[in-house]
């Protein structure tokens, strides 16, 4: 292979296997982040006010997603959905351990979905006084609007089918992602 046709193919991204053209990995994962980036703009617009630190416990994300905080933040891992699950059935509220000294997120740019839509996931199901919006910011915050749990849910589905085609790791919680 001459040099010209190697470095084409690092630039492109583009690689021979057996008579056909594969995407490598690293585009593939571009790809996909690009794809995630266009997921994350279909939230409506925030402005946060940085209080609702308190509200930032034991979360799940995409293997995706976590690849990007581990790259971001290396040596801190969240614990899986099934250690978080265990943790509040023990009466534990476990702090994200990607919080900083100063209760603010050290991976926000990487920031999850989950994270991304607090404050403005809002369910009429749950109009009954004896309920609370979970998903709503206690402190202010308002949202240029809202979505459902469901739309949230498909939203969740999207990013983990995404992830899964890229990293080949599978975090589906027991149950799936139901609204």
């Amino acid at each position: 292979m001459s040099g010209r046709t190697a470095k084409l193919r690092r630039k492109t991204g583009l690689e021979r296997r057996g008579g056909r053209v594969e995407l490598d990995a690293r585009r593939r994962r571009q790809e996909a982040i690009r794809q995630l980036a266009a997921l994350y703009a279909q939230l409506p617009p925030l402005e946060c006010k940085g209080l609702c630190h308190d509200t930032c416990t034991s979360v799940d994300a995409s293997e995706l997603e976590r690849e990007r905080m581990r790259e971001a933040r290396p040596g801190v891992e969240l614990p899986t959905f099934e250690e978080g699950r265990e943790a509040f059935r023990r009466g534990e509220i476990p702090r994200c351990p990607m919080l900083g000294p100063l209760n603010t997120c050290t991976v926000y740019d990487v920031r999850p979905l989950i994270c991304r839509a607090f404050g403005m996931v809002y369910d009429s199901d749950l109009l009954n006084p004896a309920h609370t919006q979970p998903m709503m910011c206690d402190h202010g915050c308002i949202p240029d609007g809202t979505i459902t749990r469901a739309q949230l849910f498909r939203h969740l589905r999207q990013i983990e089918a995404l992830s899964q085609e890229v990293t080949g790791v599978s975090r589906i919680p027991p149950g799936g992602f139901t609204a």
